[in-house]
């Protein structure tokens, strides 16, 4: 298991580049995206919402389970 840091405001595009290359990378099949509300982080699920590289498995509040098929689209870094 290896747990990726999601977006702070003013670093959001650099780090979603990263977290997608890391993912790429790293031959992961699933992925856990969840707010982390104690370090005050949004979540970096629009980073893969509606990706064509995933697929939601489960949904539970802000909770997602997506199974990652493919490379995630490096565009939807872009304006978050």
């Amino acid at each position: 298991m290896t747990t990726l840091s999601g977006p702070t405001a003013e670093a959001a595009p650099r780090r979603c580049r990263y977290w997608q290359e890391a993912l790429s990378g790293g031959r992961f099949r699933y992925l856990v995206v969840t707010a982390n509300k104690l370090l005050l982080e949004r979540s970096p699920q629009p980073w893969v919402d509606g990706d064509r590289a995933v697929a939601v498995v489960l949904r539970d509040g802000d909770t997602v389970v997506y199974e990652i098929d493919g490379t995630l689209d490096p565009d939807r870094c872009r304006g978050t």
